[in-house]
């Protein structure tokens, strides 16, 4: 295996609150690796052609990912050598968007009407179908009702979840920027001004986004469920994830990795307009707007742990994408999930 300093480290991390992308910002993990000339960079500025589907295949070496808990899931399941080594858990808008001259006013309103479902036909995982599904799922069971109760519309969709890049000669971008997030919902919203389905599915920036063009009001928030296990989705928990390569190889490294992502989510505890600064550039949104996306304690949620709570999410998530049939096999959650570094990241803080 090629040593740690030739190959370099890589990370991604999705448009979501979180620790990682702060690290990143304030250049933790450059200086951190500075003296021993190890470079540290973001997979949107690799200049290999499937650099951006790694993002989800969790394919690429040397990889940290911190974000949406899907595509690790997916690509755990499809034989994919990663390991869950932190757990965050943030705020996220989370509606059912209905158009007001829909009627539909409630959750009940909702049985019989059609409700957009999004297949992704460019990406190598595709985790936003099964978003989707499971924060329709979620709203219904508040009224005692099931996905059979409702018209689930099919509506494939080309354009990949990564396809626009971001500034590339930049080694601490992001896959996505501003630009790039405003149109990810573009065939749905069109979908519901047409009037091919009643109902869409959509979540924190891109909620903002699609109700403000749209006009669309909210049915019910999913997210804002006072029970904390039934707002589990993609977003809820977020994992930071490490492919198995490293963390074998190397588990000094990835422990100081993770040492300075806690440093940078204490930080954000300690600097909130600072961070809520670099947290809405990152998840593509004007500061004024971060509070729709992800309410008011985002950068206070930043924290990076292994609680049972968080646990029990996760394994939750994984049975319920494991019954939609969403996984290509077995994934055994106690043997994802590595708590070592963790352990090891804490000791170095300490």
């Amino acid at each position: 295996m090629p040593d740690v300093a030739a190959t370099g480290l890589w990370y991604t991390r999705c448009p979501v609150p979180n620790a990682l992308s702060i690290a990143i910002r304030r250049g933790l993990l450059d200086d951190e690796f500075a003296a021993e000339g190890i470079p540290v960079r973001s997979l949107a500025a690799s200049s290999q052609p499937a650099a951006g589907q790694a993002h989800f295949a969790q394919s690429h070496a040397h990889l940290f990912r911190h974000g949406g808990n899907v595509p690790p899931l997916v690509a755990a399941s499809m034989g994919a050598d990663v390991r869950v080594i932190g757990l965050s858990w943030t705020d996220f808008y989370e509606p059912v968007l209905a158009l007001p001259e829909s009627g539909i006013r409630s959750v009940v309103d909702l049985r019989g009407r059609r409700l957009s479902v999004p297949r992704r036909t460019g990406d190598t995982v595709d985790f936003w179908r099964p978003t989707v599904l499971h924060g329709y799922a979620r709203a219904l069971a508040t009224v005692g009702l099931g996905l059979d109760d409702v018209e689930l519309v099919d509506l494939p969709i080309e354009r990949s979840m990564i396809e626009t890049p971001a500034q590339v000669d930049d080694h601490r971008a992001a896959h996505w920027d501003a630009q790039a997030l405003f149109g990810q919902q573009r065939v749905e919203a069109v979908a519901l001004l047409t009037g091919r389905v009643d109902a869409i599915f959509s979540h924190a920036t891109l909620a903002a986004i699609v109700q403000g063009i749209t006009g669309a009001t909210a049915v019910v928030d999913v997210g804002a469920s006072q029970d904390r296990a039934a707002r589990v989705n993609n977003g809820i928990p977020l994992a930071l994830t490490v492919t198995g390569d490293l963390l074998d190889a190397h588990p000094d490294v990835v422990a100081r990795v993770l040492a300075r992502v806690l440093e940078a989510a204490e930080w954000a505890r300690e600097h909130r307009r600072a961070a809520r600064a670099i947290v809405a550039e990152e998840v593509g949104l004007p500061v004024g707007l971060l509070d729709v996306a992800h309410g008011p304690d985002a950068v206070r949620q930043l924290d990076v742990d292994l609680a049972p709570a968080r646990l029990d999410g996760l394994i939750a998530q994984t049975e319920w994408l494991a019954r939609g049939g969403f996984l290509a096999g077995v994934v055994d959650v106690d043997a994802l999930v590595d708590a070592a570094p963790l352990a090891a990241a804490r000791e170095i803080r300490h």
